[in-house]
């Protein structure tokens, strides 16, 4: 595979983009999973689950699955809030810390969840929701 700098997601910017990319606009929640190589270079994405409008399941298992599938160094979790604001509920926090835990066991980050509603992007990860340890 040919790594160039458009499939490199190195930045917030970057990832607030890629992640507007995917759900932005939809009418019900998705939930994807972005693998990263250790560079910060796309390996892959997945759409996990897709919901209704106000829910979607973020399932542990098929996340650890895609990460190992991809042989990912880091991930990146992404979903939308169709008709809400972009701020994470409590479920959205709770989900992210179990998934965070079971993937830094097997040795893979999470660099962020983002949740889009809009235009408009919410990182975990700049507003310390959740304590993602990339070390």
């Amino acid at each position: 595979m040919n790594m160039t700098r458009k499939n490199r997601i190195g930045t917030l910017e970057e990832a607030k983009r890629y992640c507007r990319s995917l759900v932005s606009g939809l009418r019900n929640e998705q939930f994807h999973v972005i693998c990263l190589n250790a560079g910060c270079y796309l390996l892959g994405e997945k759409l996990i689950s897709e919901g209704s409008i106000n829910e979607v399941n973020a399932y542990p298992r098929m996340i650890v699955e895609t990460a190992l599938n991809y042989n990912a160094y880091s991930v990146i979790l992404c979903h939308n809030h169709p008709g809400g604001t972009n701020h994470p509920s409590q479920e959205d926090i709770s989900a992210t810390e179990v998934v965070n835990r079971l993937l830094r066991g097997i040795g893979i980050h999470i660099l962020d969840h983002m949740v889009v509603s809009g235009y408009e992007v919410y990182s975990m990860a700049e507003h310390g929701d959740v304590l993602f340890r990339t070390g």
